[in-house]
């Protein structure tokens, strides 16, 4: 009869906290409709959205409630209680619990770019793949969650100089840039991208918005990156979103990791991806992330919703 009872105690306090938990979801849902309805744009006003579904998708994605799923698979930092530790755990606390939104006026500011750029009917064709650029920019961009995250982590590990391979359509860049200018610093973008048009239309449009900022660079990560790293400071962050595969996660590591200053976070996209349409042969980055992981200065090595890998630098 006591374990009955004790169970029964244990249903009852499981089944309030879960009502408690719906309640809030519930309310902060309402809360959500509440401020996407006050803040919509005239649909007919003079700078009309090109796909309204899509828009408030994005916007969504950079406001509401969410949560990531991580794994981690490397932590020598135990011992450690430097900053750059420390707020890389509260980085992790908030990616499992509630991940801190984007603030309202730059979400605004990032579905209205990913609007615009949706609404590009140029015809794109590359390798296997054949479309316009909207169609190509929603396949490869750093949408919704993928930007809160990368917002996310430059807002809590504060970094100063970064590095982005991989500029692509400039989505990522925009979210890194934005949050630097909050952090209150003097932060600067250097980003790559091999590719055209990718290349002419986010140059013009980060440095029409962020001026001295960003350095926009044009080539191969290999051949340009070098002279990059030997023209500026230690960076702070990297993010790794150009090619996908084993061998340039691993080369593109190495020529970064003499530039890596004690602290710095790199972030890898698309740790297991392998889009049929654009790689003929298995690209294998997941074996290139575990290699780069091994690496001697990695002291942390987190996977994200399986997809992303982040790594903190002693």
């Amino acid at each position: 009869m006591h374990l009955q009872n004790r169970l029964k105690s244990l249903l009852k306090r499981r089944v309030q906290q879960l009502r408690s938990l719906w309640n809030k979801l519930s309310q902060d849902g309402r809360n959500l409709e509440v401020v996407l309805r006050s803040t919509s744009p005239d649909l007919t006003g003079s700078i009309p959205v090109n796909d309204p579904l899509t828009y408030v998708k994005n916007l969504r994605n950079f406001i509401e409630p969410l949560t990531f799923k991580t794994t981690t698979i490397k932590d020598s930092s135990a011992d450690n209680n430097d900053r750059a530790t420390l707020r890389l755990s509260e980085l992790e606390r908030l990616l499992t619990t509630n991940v801190p939104p984007i603030p309202l006026s730059i979400a605004q500011d990032l579905a209205r770019y990913a609007d615009e750029l949706l609404g590009l009917q140029c015809a794109y064709d590359e390798q296997n793949y054949s479309g316009d650029i909207g169609l190509h920019f929603a396949l490869s961009s750093s949408l919704g969650h993928k930007g809160r995250l990368i917002a996310t982590i430059i807002r809590l590990m504060r970094p100063i100089n970064c590095l982005e391979l991989g500029t692509c359509y400039g989505m990522g860049s925009m979210c890194i840039l934005s949050m630097l200018g909050r952090n209150g610093e003097s932060g600067k973008l250097n980003t790559v991208e091999r590719f055209d048009p990718q290349y002419s239309l986010a140059r013009e449009r980060l440095q029409q918005r962020y001026g001295d900022s960003v350095s926009c660079h044009k080539g191969n990560v290999q051949d340009v990156l070098p002279d990059i790293l030997n023209s500026v400071a230690k960076l702070d962050f990297a993010f790794h979103d150009a090619s996908h595969t084993k061998e340039d996660y691993i080369r593109d590591f190495n020529l970064m990791e003499p530039s890596l200053a004690s602290g710095c976070v790199v972030l890898i996209d698309d740790i297991q991806w392998g889009d049929p349409r654009f790689f003929k042969e298995d690209p294998k980055p997941y074996e290139g992330w575990l290699a780069v992981v091994a690496h001697d200065r990695v002291v942390k090595a987190v996977e994200i919703n399986n997809e992303l890998g982040l790594m903190l630098l002693s």
